[in-house]
């Protein structure tokens, strides 16, 4: 098997794979339908806020922790 004859059988392989995952009914638009239903609620979104401004707070704590370790008390 030549190598551009190989490449063609992979591509061919790789597009049948991709496409059905693609589509309308595949798991890439079922997913993305949930996410979208879920951040257009109240409780998803409150959700979303929450963990949003948990990780602002660990990524402060972080920050402000370095520099307190800079100081020796």
């Amino acid at each position: 098997m030549t190598f551009e004859k190989f490449t063609q059988t992979v591509e061919i392989k790789f597009w049948g794979m991709v496409t059905p995952i693609m589509g309308e009914k595949g798991p890439i638009m079922k997913t993305r339908t949930f996410v979208y239903r879920l951040l257009h609620s109240k409780p998803g979104f409150m959700a979303v806020l929450a963990l949003v401004w948990g990780a602002v707070g660990f990524v402060a704590g972080l920050l402000i922790g370095r520099v307190m370790g800079f100081f020796p008390l």
